[in-house]
């Protein structure tokens, strides 16, 4: 019998091509995990913010049923907004506004909460272009009801919004 010359008894480690083609192949799945991950941690910081403008949704809904319409007055919202002083984690500022013609005499039967997140919540995908979401109430007949959604302004990309959120209104 004859041996091949070629025979690789006696050599240790990788060549050249097989190192080249697991680079290539961790390259590949990188390029898909990495995005992929940034998105589910941004979506995980929405849905914090998402759960403290809650808490002002909350207390807004009691403002109502106290009241019978939303706050008309800057000095009423103004117990409800998260300015960047209070340092929360995730709101840079969530602004309360009445919607329609709202003041003491007519009422307000609308309310909109804007919500622009900190920048650490979405550097390196989009900047500040991509910060704002909304949730808007009104006052129906005996209940309070909220919708949400990307706000007209610098709107947060869709997919980084609850499912629930991403139908606009």
């Amino acid at each position: 019998m004859h041996k091949s010359s070629r025979t690789r008894s006696g050599q240790k480690g990788f060549t050249l091509i097989e190192l080249m083609i697991t680079i290539g192949a961790l390259s590949t799945l990188m390029a898909i995990a990495v995005p992929s991950f940034q998105n589910y941690v941004i979506r995980a910081q929405v849905s914090e913010a998402l759960i403290a403008a809650g808490k002002v949704r909350n207390d807004l809904g009691i403002f109502a049923a106290s009241e019978g319409r939303f706050p008309a007055t800057s000095e009423e919202r103004a117990a409800f907004e998260i300015l960047p002083s209070d340092n929360h984690p995730s709101i840079q500022r969530l602004a309360v506004h009445g919607v329609g013609a709202c003041n003491l005499n007519a009422g307000c039967s609308q309310s909109r909460l804007e919500i622009k997140l900190r920048p650490w919540v979405y550097r390196n995908i989009g900047g500040g272009a991509h910060s704002q979401f909304r949730l808007q109430g009104a006052i129906g007949p005996g209940h309070t009801s909220w919708t949400c959604g990307p706000r007209d302004v610098q709107p947060l990309k869709p997919e980084w919004l609850p499912a629930s959120c991403r139908q606009s209104t």
